[in-house]
């Protein structure tokens, strides 16, 4: 059953294609080679249960056996280490943490949809008292604390704690003011949908796997990327505001750079993969707001920048509307 998806997801509409002379559209070919990767990935998992990371042996055949072959051939010493010592946690604290993000936005999304003349207002009260923000939250950071505690003290296990939960205070604010998670470029929702998927592959891309046939899903704003190139990271800014804004260029959460982008005008930013690999790559929009005084256009996580043993190329797109 597993593997007869291919014929009615992948196969069957290529062979129409086909047969009706027209050229197979890339994307489904994608969809081929996703599918046909996620059932390998599917079956051992349903085969070998846990026993896949049960040692980095066998993780890295697990890694090589869904053609992530560079990554398990170059990733470090250390990071073998790191990963080791991950596998021997048994901590569920990340997926519970990136389970819980999923789950923000969903609501909100329902009740929007539900609703679409609801206020920013109403939908906050709504949120608030919601079993996600009085009963979820809490729960899964108190999970998470023996798996803090290990890495760290007590002290600062509590600390890290509230942390997580005043970031998940500010997603939920930053997608109630607006009904999606904003920096100024109007993400819609497949935009955001995606940002969840890639949020779920930073693990991966940590370890030096390439997610690049997931990142082409995001059509509208990646140019393009490939695995060998020039090691050059360009962002090409758009800007429809009718005021002059500074972007604010964040990198693994430090402040790397800042460009003024001209109202109506355009403006490019360069980096190299070398520089942003294995970080998240973060916009923070700023534009004069009453009486002229700077505030934020408010900020949104772009991407995870993968690494790339070849170099890699990355040029992203990037609209910059009225806020």
């Amino acid at each position: 059953m597993l593997y007869q998806t291919n014929n009615v997801v992948t196969d069957l509409p290529m062979v129409i294609y086909a047969c009706m002379g027209k050229d197979i559209p890339s994307k489904l070919r994608l969809s081929q080679i996703v599918l046909a990767t996620s059932q390998w990935m599917l079956l051992q998992a349903l085969t070998y249960d846990d026993n896949i990371i049960s040692s980095w042996g066998r993780f890295r055949a697990f890694m090589k056996g869904a053609n992530f072959t560079d990554a398990a051939e170059e990733i470090t010493d250390g990071e073998i280490e790191s990963l080791e010592t991950a596998m021997k946690q048994n901590s569920s604290c990340g997926g519970d943490l990136k389970s819980l993000t999923d789950r923000v936005w969903m609501t909100v999304n329902e009740y929007r949809e539900g609703n679409p003349a609801i206020t920013d207002d109403e939908l906050r009260l709504k949120i608030s008292e919601s079993d996600l923000v009085q009963y979820d939250v809490a729960i899964v950071t108190n999970n998470c604390m023996q798996h803090l505690i290990s890495e760290s003290s007590v002290e600062t296990a509590y600390k890290t704690r509230e942390t997580l939960r005043k970031t998940f205070g500010v997603i939920i604010n930053d997608l109630i003011k607006s009904g999606k998670s904003d920096n100024g470029t109007s993400l819609d929702e497949k935009m955001i949908a995606y940002k969840w998927i890639d949020a779920g592959l930073s693990t991966i891309s940590a370890s030096m796997i390439d997610p690049t046939d997931i990142a082409t899903l995001l059509s509208e704003q990646f140019e393009f990327w490939v695995k060998k190139g020039d090691g050059q990271v360009i962002i090409n800014f758009t800007s429809t505001d009718t005021k002059d804004v500074t972007v604010n260029i964040m990198s693994g959460g430090d402040k790397i750079d800042e460009l003024d982008v001209v109202a109506g005008g355009n403006a490019s930013w360069k980096s190299t993969i070398a520089v942003l690999g294995g970080k998240t790559l973060y916009l923070d929009r700023w534009r004069p707001g009453f009486l002229g005084l700077p505030g934020t256009g408010g900020g949104s996580l772009v991407l995870w920048v993968p690494r790339a043993a070849m170099g890699g190329h990355l040029e992203i797109e990037v609209k910059l509307n009225v806020s």
